[in-house]
């Protein structure tokens, strides 16, 4: 495989927990409670860094909600 072939990318992040329902709290499941939004676009050897940023960025954001959610 060569690197330096353009590819295609999808970046998707997000928390999954254990959630109850309200009603009857023996029904558990997991649940998606945060996502960030999907990020698609090409990637290339020279742009990985971006990669980088975007996940980096969505992390920073849900650290943010966290922060406000606890506050």
């Amino acid at each position: 495989m060569n690197i330096c072939t353009p590819r295609s990318r999808s970046i998707r992040l997000e928390l999954w927990q254990a959630a109850r329902l309200a009603r009857d709290p023996a029904v558990r499941a997991l649940a998606v409670t945060w996502c960030a939004p999907q990020a698609i676009g090409i990637v290339t050897a020279g742009s990985l860094i971006t990669v980088r940023e975007t996940v980096g960025s969505a992390v920073d954001e849900f650290v943010r909600d966290c922060r406000a959610a606890a506050a």
